[in-house]
């Protein structure tokens, strides 16, 4: 795993499908009309449509979870990856130029393998969309003779969406919020930086029963990557337990420096709600640590998950 921080966090650290949107059904795009190139196409090459209970089966395949580049490049690369790995290839059709300039960022840690709905889930997240399999998406254009019976390749649209975020925190006085996908930033009235909130993924286990152990596994692996990251050599001994909201976290700190020279508090929490792991980070340079770290502190005893 090797998500992305914010601008402003990723600043701190000293060390440092043309398939897809080009689908010729979801040719739309943000530019004005008559500035591009419009394809033509000899024919429409049918796919065949599945079922709903075929379809969920394919959802549950497990497959490698790195994500990376940008929509478009991603989709190019998923195409042929998801054939490798599920015996589906699955086109990822973008909506819009938004969707397909948008950086994928990976979420999952190296040993977990989610499944195709919890992999689409999170690009969804990412690019503030929705997914889904339509009827009328399940087609190739074609400019040459191609085989008709193509009974091993869907095609996932994506839509651009307003989503509510899943959780709710009360925020400090006069600090704000802004939405920037699957993660959050909190930002005080004063300062560049404050605190971040991910969402790094959804996870499942075949056996109900071992998703206990799964979770906790998730939880450790995320912090300790990211403790890592930060200060090379920690340890999992470095990992402490700590709060946020009701729910049970892995807790880093440690003094790291900036590339402007300058020091800086790096604080992390790593927890599951329900099957959802959750990232918080916060960097305070030591000079406004009296002012805003108790504000941190105090949203993160507001931490709540939403209810349905």
């Amino acid at each position: 795993m090797n998500m992305k921080l914010s601008v402003f966090a990723t600043l701190l650290l000293s060390a440092g499908c043309g398939f897809c949107q080009d689908h010729p059904a979801k040719k739309e795009s943000t530019k004005p009309s008559g500035t591009e190139k419009e394809e033509k196409y000899d024919k429409k090459v049918p796919l065949k449509v599945l079922p709903p209970a075929e379809l969920d089966q394919i959802l549950q395949h497990r497959l490698n979870g790195g994500l990376s580049d940008k929509f478009k490049q991603f989709a190019n690369m998923f195409f042929v990856r998801s054939g490798l790995d599920t015996g589906w290839n699955v086109g990822l059709s973008g909506a819009d130029d938004e969707i397909a300039r948008t950086e994928l960022q990976p979420v999952f840690p190296q040993f977990y393998k989610p499944t195709l709905r919890e992999l689409l889930d999170t690009i969804a997240l990412q690019t503030f969309s929705t997914w889904s399999y339509r009827k009328e998406d399940q087609f190739l254009g074609s400019k040459a003779n191609e085989k008709e019976d193509r009974s091993d390749i869907i095609i996932v649209h994506f839509q651009k969406t307003q989503r509510a975020k899943p959780y709710e925190v009360t925020l400090a006085t006069d600090w704000k919020s802004e939405d920037r996908g699957h993660w959050t930033a909190c930002i005080p009235p004063s300062a560049p930086m404050g605190m971040d909130i991910y969402e790094t993924g959804t996870y499942s286990a075949k056996d109900k029963a071992r998703e206990p152990e799964l979770f906790e596994r998730v939880r450790k692996a995320v912090a300790l990557d990211w403790a890592q990251r930060v200060k090379p050599g920690s340890q999992a001994d470095d990992l402490k337990r700590a709060k946020v909201g009701p729910f049970d976290a892995l807790f880093f700190e440690s003094m790291i420096d900036a590339r402007t020279g300058s020091k800086v508090h790096w604080r992390h929490w790593v927890f599951m709600a329900g099957n959802e792991c959750y990232f918080i980070v916060s960097t305070i340079f030591p000079d406004d640590e009296k002012t805003f770290y108790p504000d941190v502190e105090g949203m993160l005893k507001t931490f709540r998950i939403r209810k349905p």
